[in-house]
C-alpha cells in the first residue's frame, strides 16, 4: 500500500513536470524502477522493522526533491521573465504628454515683487516691513473689506470671479493725495490680477 502511494506521488510529479513542456529527466525512470524493486523485497523491510528500506526512502526523497525543485525554478523564471515576444521597448507604450494650455497664474514670489513695486510707487517708505500674500477671488477680497454688495453689482473695477493676489504690507506709508496733501498709514494692501499682474 505504501508502495502504491509513493509510486503515485512520483507519477504525479513527473506528469506535472511533463505538462509544462519540459524534457524528461534522465535517470528518473531508473530511480523509480530501483525504488519499486526495493519495495518488492518485503521480507528485508519487515526484518529491518520499517515499512520501507533506507535506500528506497532515500531514492524517493532524492527523485521527488529534484522534480519539485526543477518545477519551482521553472515556475519562478516564467513569472520573472514574462512575455518576451514583443520587441518594442516599454516606454513606447506610455502616452505622449500633452502640453499644458490652461492659464498660468503668478507665483507668490512674482506677486510680491510686483506688489512691492506698486507699494513703493504709492508711498511705502519703510525699509523694514512685513508682508503677507494670499491668492483669492476678487469677490472674496471685496467681502473681506465690506464691499461685497458693490462688487456683485459690478460697481468696482474688477469682476468678482477674477483670481487676484492680495498682498498686505505693514510699515510706514505716506500716501500723497491729488490736492498736494499727504496721509500717513501703518499698512498698505495691493491687489494684483493673478494672470496679468495689473494693479
Amino acid at each position: 500500500m505504501l508502495e502504491e502511494f509513493y509510486s503515485r506521488v512520483i507519477g504525479i510529479l513527473a506528469s506535472i513536470w511533463r505538462s509544462f513542456g519540459s524534457p524528461r529527466i534522465a535517470g528518473a525512470q531508473k530511480a523509480v524502477d530501483a525504488a519499486k524493486s526495493l519495495w518488492s523485497k518485503k521480507d528485508q523491510a519487515k526484518s529491518a522493522g520499517t515499512g520501507l528500506p533506507a535506500r528506497a526512502r532515500n531514492a524517493i526523497i532524492a527523485v521527488g526533491g529534484v522534480v519539485v525543485a526543477i518545477v519551482l525554478v521553472w515556475f519562478v523564471f516564467s513569472l520573472v521573465a514574462g512575455d518576451d515576444d514583443s520587441d518594442e521597448p516599454e516606454l513606447a507604450t506610455l502616452p505622449t504628454p500633452t502640453p499644458f494650455t490652461g492659464p498660468v497664474y503668478l507665483t507668490e514670489i512674482q506677486a510680491i515683487d510686483h506688489a512691492l513695486q506698486a507699494a513703493r510707487d504709492n508711498g511705502l517708505e519703510s525699509s523694514e516691513f512685513e508682508q503677507i500674500a494670499r491668492r483669492i477671488t476678487f469677490g472674496e477680497f471685496a467681502e473681506a473689506i465690506g464691499q461685497k454688495d458693490r462688487a456683485e453689482r459690478g460697481l468696482l473695477e474688477t469682476a468678482t470671479e477674477t483670481e487676484v493676489w492680495a498682498v498686505a504690507f505693514a510699515g510706514d506709508v505716506e500716501l500723497g493725495l491729488s490736492n498736494g496733501e499727504s496721509v500717513v498709514y501703518d499698512n498698505l494692501t495691493v491687489i494684483l490680477d493673478a494672470l496679468t499682474a495689473q494693479v
